[in-house]
């Protein structure tokens, strides 16, 4: 038999898994200094995001996690019930035409005389009538996910909290007897543990007290690694001790649904052969074709990581209506004061309120600005090039950069702070689309002259007058396709502000007066998935009728079972900040 249909016995079920349940929480770690970059104090206001709680407690679990882990996501606490059931509800048409689907592929894998058919179909059975949140948890899934995902040197390690561990060993029991084949058991210390290899890889899955492990670790280091990875040996220095996800989460506001960071440092030391203890073993035993890096290359390449040596990032809220996470690339305190320049502010952009439109996108950059750091950037290359034999492209880059950015700019560029584009909504149903309702702003520091340039360049534009009155001006018929309609322009003080759509002149003044973000976004974008689907039902209603009525049926029930989980989401919108602490992106995502 082939080790991988052993080992799909366990990892059919386990891997099935998606979520974990709650644990007593041990007692909090102490607080820890942030490893890398410069942050706000533990608790205080970060990026705009509300801070967390002073303390917040961690579980177990980061015992287990070593303190130089390149990678990590855990969380201190599971979803919360009402989130979870708004998820399970909106599933449930989905798990119930995998419920159809899965009769159908056992009826087909019974009598299979292979040793994967065997398998396969007593993991389908187990599954039976079990797609739900009540038969998930008969199985010992718990649907309340805690949770961590981190690294032994540069392999992953997965660990999840289980609702009933002896259950799932009963089902995985189950399983085995039903296909007439035993599982792989392998022992490290008292622990047993289920585990394969091949192709030089050792795959580790345990049920250890209320967690479910699984791993991936080399074959010629597993005798270092596994005994880490099942808790039989603790990590010199774990992250409980050094409250490293505590400290982020105070920092940053994350509210402890899941946290985490990616420690660029410990990364390029690996890769450049530095790193220490397990990390070294692990990196050594990948057999990774990395050649020598010399003293010059690890040097250069130190001081680009330095300057954004990790990212974090985590959930600082999550609840029944909302969720929102927040990434956060920490740059050196001298670079980040120089990139939190450069963003514009630009009315309307990031402050759109998505659920009122169907999609918006906008951009606000200090077009001068940023054409002096870049240029300020590269010509420091230039003048002290990268002494790395590797880097030889990037300093040719820079002498031609340096080159390119001298020519000077159209004078109205370097008045550009941005733009904002809403799309309130169309019918996009037909061939083509109509009733569009939009609207577009520009950000420019002289927007009268911007506008005589355009009329320069656009004969039918040159009788157009607009005063710096914020009054709309109807733009000559035939200058814009006909799938718009009433296009009309308006300026006042620094933006310009175009609309379509039949009476969306008289929204003008409010477009142009529109709020400026406290934090103006470099970039942002929002969209209403409600009027994204509903819009994607009517052009595949149309399209349906094309159809024999057997393939409507089945088309109309694939699309019932889509827009239940689209229905889910409401507005979603993400936004690209430069602060002084770094770069930062926000996501929201309002759930109906």
């Amino acid at each position: 038999m082939k080790a991988t249909n052993r080992l799909a016995l366990i990892a059919g079920l386990a891997l099935a898994m998606l979520a974990g349940c709650k644990k007593d929480e041990a007692d909090a770690p102490g607080e820890g200094a942030a490893k890398a970059g410069e942050a706000a104090k533990p608790g205080e206001k970060a990026m705009g995001q509300k801070a967390a709680p002073a303390k917040m407690t961690a579980p177990d679990t980061f015992a287990a996690i070593p303190a130089d882990t390149p990678y990590v996501i855990a969380s201190f606490k599971p979803i919360p019930r009402e989130a979870t059931d708004k998820i399970f509800a909106a599933l449930d048409p989905f798990l119930k035409k995998m419920q159809d689907e899965l009769k159908k592929e056992l009826e087909r894998a019974k009598g299979g005389e292979s040793e994967g058919d065997k398998i396969g179909a007593a993991i389908l059975e187990e599954l039976d009538g079990n797609l739900n949140r009540a038969g998930l948890e008969k199985l010992g899934i718990s649907t309340e996910p805690k949770f961590a995902i981190y690294g032994i040197g540069v392999m992953p390690v997965f660990r999840i909290d289980l609702k009933d561990p002896a259950a799932l060993k009963a089902a995985i029991g189950r399983v085995e007897t039903k296909a007439g084949v035993k599982a792989p058991v392998m022992k490290a210390g008292d622990q047993e543990y289920w585990g394969i290899t091949e192709d030089d890889v050792t795959v580790v899955i345990a049920i250890i007290g209320d967690e479910l492990v699984f791993a991936v670790t080399p074959a010629k280091a597993a005798d270092k690694t596994v005994p880490i990875i099942l808790g039989q040996q603790k990590p010199a220095q774990s992250l409980a001790s050094t409250g490293t996800l505590t400290t982020l989460a105070s920092t940053y506001g994350f509210q402890g649904y899941g946290v985490g960071y990616i420690d660029f440092k410990i990364i390029a030391n690996t890769i450049m052969g530095d790193a220490k203890g397990v990390s070294a073993d692990v990196w050594t035993a990948l057999d990774a074709q990395v050649p020598p890096v010399s003293d010059a290359c690890k040097a250069d390449i130190n001081s680009m990581v330095d300057n954004a040596p990790r990212a974090a990032f985590g959930y600082t809220e999550m609840t029944a209506k909302k969720w929102a996470m927040s990434w956060i690339i920490e740059t050196k305190p001298a670079l980040g004061k120089s990139l939190a320049g450069l963003a514009a502010p630009v009315p309307g952009v990031g402050t759109t309120d998505a659920g009122s439109s169907m999609f918006s996108f906008g951009v606000g950059v200090d077009i001068g600005k940023a054409i002096a750091f870049a240029k300020e950037k590269a010509q420091s290359i230039a003048d002290d090039p990268y002494k790395c034999e590797l880097l030889g492209d990037l300093n040719e880059g820079a002498k031609e950069a340096v080159a390119g950015m001298n020519q000077p700019l159209p004078p109205f560029l370097n008045g550009i702070k941005g733009f904002n584009v809403v799309v309130k909504s169309a019918d996009f149903s037909g061939p083509q689309p109509k009733d569009v309702k939009a609207n577009v702003l520009l950000a420019v520091d002289k927007p009268a002259d911007l506008i005589a340039m355009v009329k320069g360049m656009v004969p039918p534009l040159a009788t157009l007058e607009v005063k710096d009155d914020g009054v709309a001006v109807p733009l000559p018929p035939g200058l814009i396709p006909p799938i718009v309609e009433a296009p009309h322009v308006a300026m006042k003080g620094s933006a310009l502000a175009v609309t379509v759509g039949a009476g969306e002149e008289k929204m003008v003044g409010a477009i142009l007066a529109a709020k400026v973000d406290a934090e103006p976004p470099l970039i942002a974008v929002s969209y209403d998935m409600s009027k994204f689907s509903a819009m994607l039902q009517k052009q595949m209603e149309a399209q349906m009728a094309f159809l024999p009525p057997e393939a409507q049926a089945e088309k109309k029930a694939e699309m019932q079972m889509a827009q239940s989980i689209m229905n889910l989401f409401g507005a979603l919108s993400y936004s690209l900040h430069l602060t002084e602490k770094g770069i930062v992106l926000k996501q929201q995502i309002v759930l109906n």
